[in-house]
């Protein structure tokens, strides 16, 4: 009898051995989520997209929407940490961007314009998805309850202003860069290929000489460097096709092992960031409107062209990349 009782007792303090160690387990996972700081979470969350095999791109961009939030908190809210970050201090982030910020400070590639104040719709909106994207992600990690920007509305964009070319702009834009030069040559060649081929120019100034199909006359965008993720083929026109082969022998300077289509001047990878500087520069000769003054106008210019040979919009959207897509 002794026996019977001493057996029903023991799964009984088995269990509450057992709870105590979950609580204890709890406790300390909870104190290591309250230790945990902005930054980390940042690198944490960057570490995961890499993972995912997000686009290098795309990985760069959040990079320097956080460094932009961990600024502006620095400045405004100094002793805040990662779990006291709200919706209302992220609206107060929101609207500073909207009326306050500089233009280009803290950007590592181009200069600040001193009493230019306040960022556009479009990008404000770009890094309120950034945040959203980054917040949601530490609810799902357990780093955080509730995203703080779960509520943050997304601003109101004016849709009918598409920022395109008149075909006369297109030529005397097109016509600028000095072609007795290198980097005047590889701009015009350039600005060539995003116009026959309505490529993103992170897409064009990836390219490898092994992704010029000269007898096809068509460009293959690898799986790696599209924001798809999926490798497509891209038709070009003979004259494209003989500029890019024109610019592989120029490229020849560099050594055997320069392997890319487009390069600076000192043998380097040519970068989005240092094409859109010259293409500030070209506009301003050509009088291009500021606001013009970008690679991706080139891409709506392509799909404004083939909407008017009676193209839909949604047919565009899904052909582009095939043998039909020529203007």
């Amino acid at each position: 009898m002794e026996m019977d009782k001493l057996e029903t007792k023991r799964p009984k303090r088995k269990t509450e051995r057992t709870h105590k160690a979950l609580e204890l387990e709890t406790n300390e996972m909870l104190e290591a989520v309250e230790t945990v700081t902005l930054e980390q979470a940042m690198n944490d969350f960057i570490v995961a997209k890499m993972a995912e095999r997000i686009a290098p791109r795309t990985l760069k961009d959040y990079e320097a929407h956080f460094r932009y939030l961990r600024g502006w908190l620095a400045d405004h809210h100094p002793d805040i940490t990662f779990k006291k970050i709200t919706a209302t201090i992220l609206r107060e982030y929101v609207t500073w961007m909207t009326n306050d910020k500089e233009k280009f400070s803290g950007h590592h590639s181009k200069r600040p314009k001193p009493g230019v104040t306040g960022l556009s719709a479009m990008t404000v909106n770009i890094r309120i998805r950034t945040l959203k994207a980054f917040f949601n992600w530490c609810q799902g990690d357990g780093l955080l309850r509730v995203s703080p920007a779960a509520d943050i509305k997304l601003q109101k964009v004016d849709e009918d202003k598409i920022r395109s070319f008149t075909s006369a702009q297109l030529k005397k834009y097109i016509a600028t860069p000095d072609r007795g030069t290198y980097s005047g040559f590889r701009d015009y060649v350039i600005m060539m290929t995003l116009s026959d081929t309505a490529l993103r120019i992170s897409e064009l100034l990836s390219l490898m000489k092994t992704d010029v199909d000269f007898k096809e006359t068509c460009i293959t965008v690898r799986s790696e460097e599209a924001k798809t993720r999926k490798s497509r083929t891209v038709p070009i026109s003979k004259q494209v096709a003989k500029l890019l082969a024109e610019l592989i022998r120029e490229n020849e300077d560099f050594g055997p092992n320069a392997n890319y289509l487009f390069y600076s001047v000192t043998g380097r990878r040519f970068t989005p960031d240092g094409f859109d500087e010259r293409l500030k520069l070209y506009g301003e000769q050509a009088g291009i409107d500021e606001d013009k003054r970008s690679a991706h106008p080139f891409r709506h210019t392509f799909a404004l062209h083939w909407i008017k040979r009676g193209a839909t919009p949604s047919r565009c959207r899904k052909s582009w990349g095939t043998r039909t897509c020529r203007w």
